[in-house]
């Protein structure tokens, strides 16, 4: 005869929700009514049964851990794009802003030295020294013009002043006059710039 092993249904049952101390903890509340006894081969399967749930639930947990562990991982490589998305964004704007500024301050330089070539030539109408051009020369036309005519004024006075020291015998009998207009340092500009240092072009 096979040995029969008693199995205790009450290890399957719902634990007490309320858990109200004073409930009677025999698990069996009626020890007169007879127990039920499971053969070996039964026991084996009902552990078998028992066993295959317990093995698929941890599968089913484990496949929603490397789930949940995928989709962190696919969320954190998003966010990374985005971030270097909007960090090569930024680069490149810095490089077209400093592009940008480099080509203002190429078309400023040239607007400048073609300002000063135009003051030079209003400067060579006048027979005056072209020298000083730079020092002429404003963004403003108008402020340009009137620096003209001041140093036009002030040039001509200051030949007036040697012109008359000349005949009355009182100029440097070693300077030579020349050509007003040549832009080189003869006697005349010397004698302007005498006048006007803060005039004169830097060596």
């Amino acid at each position: 005869m096979k040995e029969q092993k008693r199995f205790n249904l009450q290890f399957f049952a719902e634990p007490n929700p309320g858990g109200n101390p004073d409930q009677n903890p025999n698990p069996n509340p009626n020890p007169g009514a007879p127990k039920i006894e499971f053969s070996k081969e039964q026991q084996d399967a009902i552990d078998k049964i028992v066993s295959a749930r317990l093995s698929r639930e941890v599968e089913k947990f484990e496949q929603q851990k490397q789930e949940l562990l995928k989709k962190q991982e696919e969320e954190k490589k998003r966010t990374d794009e985005l971030n270097s998305i909007k960090d090569e964004k930024e680069r490149k704007l810095r490089e077209t802003e400093m592009e940008l500024e480099k080509m203002r301050g190429e078309r400023e330089q040239l607007a400048h030295e073609q300002r000063i070539s135009k003051t030079k030539d209003q400067l060579s109408e006048k027979k005056l020294p072209t020298a000083v051009a730079k020092f002429l020369t404003d963004k403003d036309e108008k402020v340009t013009l009137a620096n003209i005519t001041e140093f036009e004024k002030t040039f001509n006075e200051a030949v007036t002043g040697l012109v008359n020291e000349k005949l009355r015998g009182t100029g440097n009998p070693g300077t030579n006059p020349g050509n007003p207009g040549s832009g080189g340092m003869d006697g005349v500009e010397a004698a302007f710039y005498a006048r006007n240092p803060h005039l004169k072009p830097k060596s």
